[in-house]
């Protein structure tokens, strides 16, 4: 059966909403909670969740849920060091086999659903294929979380500095997966973001 792993990087500092937006309240609890209730509600079989060593309050709102607690040495700069830092981690302690996925995701999505992310694992168990990256596709947007056969995340550590992740999907080899343009949903980065996704969230959930 193939091990399905997920990378969710909670390393940023939220420098454009002033505090620590993965820590706001979210329906009834916070948006970290509901971001990994998502992830262990899923059929993902490990959770890998990165966050910086100096920000207890955050390792502390991780470690109520049965995931894995990366905290690197040295603060990741960007999401793409956490990713490593969490490739890195799966790759110690489960040596994966070539037929393992990968999601990732970053932390501030919490309106993404168990559905989406379990419709992206079907279709990847669904190819024989350790190239093609699998994302969703939102109407005609693509959006969270890439998923990436574990062979080709060794790619990630071959992406120049300045080049995020998102070059895997635009160079291809991609699927996509549809979905309505309505289930679409964005990152939260800044008050104004985040009381616009709140609003619709209030007696939704991110696991429905």
């Amino acid at each position: 059966m193939t091990i399905r792993f997920a990378i969710v990087p909670a390393a940023g500092r939220s420098r454009r909403m002033g505090q620590s937006k993965l820590l706001l309240p979210w329906q009834q609890w916070t948006v970290m909670d509901q971001v990994l209730a998502t992830w262990t509600g899923s059929q993902v079989d490990h959770t890998v969740v990165v966050v910086r060593t100096d920000d207890r309050p955050l390792q502390e709102a991780v470690r109520r849920w049965p995931v894995h607690l990366v905290r690197p040495l040295t603060a990741p700069r960007d999401m793409k060091e956490s990713v490593c830092a969490g490739l890195n981690f799966i790759e110690q302690f489960w040596q994966p086999p070539a037929d393992a996925v990968c999601l990732i995701a970053p932390a501030d999505v919490p309106q993404l659903s168990a559905a989406v992310i379990d419709r992206l694992l079907e279709c990847a168990e669904c190819r024989d294929d350790d190239r093609t990256a699998v994302v969703p596709v939102f109407g005609n947007r693509r959006g969270h979380p890439i998923l990436l056969p574990w062979p080709r995340t060794a790619d990630i550590f071959r992406l120049p500095d300045d080049v995020g992740i998102r070059r895997l999907v635009e160079e291809g080899p991609v699927d996509t997966v549809p979905f309505a343009e309505s289930e679409h949903f964005s990152d939260i980065d800044t008050p104004d973001e985040y009381r616009a996704a709140r609003r619709p969230s209030e007696g939704h959930s991110g696991n429905d």
